[in-house]
This record gives structure tokens, C-alpha cells and sequence, in this order.
């Protein structure tokens, strides 16, 4: 609340004190400003407007309007509106309904309505105060700041490329499988013993070793005790198996 409208408060309670307690009324004051930035609220840059027309408006619970008043603006931009009897105010509104006389450039767009407060009650007489109206120009004042809030820009998410795929080298073919041992039916046939290649591994045993001496006496009963290594790999006894 400004100053302007302070003493205007103040001499409503001077004369409702000064009223009889049998003359019920209620009184509604408040101001118009202009908007000069269109930031819908009071700023440094806005001024009273003289010769605004306000109309306060009351509705019941339907919203079916019940009672209006249209009053105008002083040189201050303040408003005073009485209503006798004891009216309810409790569901009315103020909003700038047009300008008058007192015609400019801030009267293109009103503002927001503003609902009316109970500010004081003494004797049947009840007193109403406004938020301040609001009235703008068609455009903003050039000297009025940027807005404070610019449009973000949009956030673009960067994509993310897939992750390099990493291949392991081949693994070297296994070395071929050494042969098995023993993978016959003796260590080694009689058909390489009687090689003479594998003379060189006669060590221990020779041609000359007896047969009965290597195969015991089984075989010296089947052979004879005379017959040799040599002798039974000359002859048809090669298919006995040696080693």
C-alpha cells in the first residue's frame, strides 16, 4: 500500500468514525497503476492513471452477478466507492473496466481482477481495500529490462556412438597328437623286428639269445630249447611276437 493510498485509508476511518452508528455502510478504496513493462505486478516504472473507470462486481454462490458499481479514478489514480445498508462483499471483485475523460496510452489491456479484503469493521461500518489494479500499453516501454527469465534453449542429448567391438586373433592350431604307445597289439611286430634296419637296437637280447630263455619254458617245450631269435625270425615262427 502507497502513501496516496495510506491517507486515503486514514480519512475513511476519520469519516467513519464521524458517521452515526445507525447509518450502516460499507466503502471499498483502491488504485490503478500502469503497467509500462507488462510484467503484471507493481515496478518502478509504473504511475498512477488518472480517469480509469473500475467496476466492482459481486456474484453469488451460481456466479450469477447480484450487484455492480463503476467509479473513476482521481488525479492521484485512487477510487472510492460506497455502498449503504450493509451489502455482502465478501464474493466481489475489482477490475478496470475502461478508460474515461482522462484517455492515454496505457489503457490497450486491463489487467487481472482483484478480489476485495476486509480491512476494518466499527459501529455498522465496514471498510474494503484493493490490491492495486493494473492497465497496459499495447506494447512495453523501450526503456523496460529484458525479461529475467529467458526461453531456455532446448537440451540436445549428443549420441553416443556404439562402443568399439574389440575381435581376438584366431588361436593357433594345436600341434598333431604324438602317436600312442603300445597303440598295437605288441610294442612292435615281428614284421619290423625282422628288419634288418632294427639290428642296431639288439642290446641286451641278440639273434643268438635262446627262445626259452625270453618266453620260459613254454616255449622251449613248443620250440625246442635250440631255437634262437635268429633261427625264429628266419623261419616260419616269425609270427610269434618278440618284443
Amino acid at each position: 500500500m502507497d502513501l496516496a493510498h495510506k491517507l486515503l485509508f486514514a480519512a475513511l476511518l476519520i469519516f467513519a468514525a464521524t458517521i452515526d452508528g445507525t447509518q450502516a455502510a460499507a466503502m471499498v478504496s483502491g488504485a490503478v497503476f500502469c503497467d509500462q513493462c507488462k510484467d503484471g505486478q507493481r515496478s518502478l516504472f509504473d504511475y498512477p492513471l488518472s480517469g480509469m473507470k473500475v467496476t466492482v462486481t459481486c456474484a453469488d454462490g451460481t456466479g450469477q452477478v447480484t450487484m455492480s458499481r463503476e467509479e473513476t479514478t482521481n488525479v492521484f489514480g485512487n477510487y472510492v466507492m460506497r455502498f449503504d445498508g450493509t451489502p455482502d462483499l465478501s464474493n466481489c471483485n475489482a477490475q478496470v473496466s475502461g478508460s474515461g475523460e482522462g484517455s492515454n496510452d496505457c489503457g490497450a489491456t486491463a489487467g487481472p481482477a482483484q478480489k476485495l479484503r476486509l480491512m476494518f469493521r466499527m459501529f455498522g461500518m465496514e471498510i474494503y481495500g484493493v490490491d492495486s489494479l493494473l492497465s497496459e500499453p499495447s506494447q512495453p516501454m523501450s526503456f523496460c529490462p529484458r525479461s529475467s527469465n529467458p526461453v531456455p534453449a532446448p537440451i540436445i542429448t549428443p549420441t553416443r556412438p556404439p562402443p568399439p567391438t574389440f575381435r581376438l586373433p584366431p588361436l593357433p592350431p594345436l600341434p598333431p597328437m604324438p602317436p600312442l604307445p603300445f597303440s598295437e597289439a605288441s610294442a612292435c611286430s615281428h614284421q619290423y623286428w625282422t628288419m634288418p634296419e632294427y639290428k642296431c637296437y639288439w642290446r641286451v637280447l641278440n639273434p643268438e639269445t635262446k627262445v626259452s630263455l625270453i618266453f620260459g619254458p613254454l616255449a622251449a617245450r613248443r620250440y625246442g630249447s635250440d631255437m634262437t631269435r635268429g633261427k625264429a625270425f628266419k623261419g616260419e615262427e616269425t609270427r610269434i611276437k618278440l618284443c
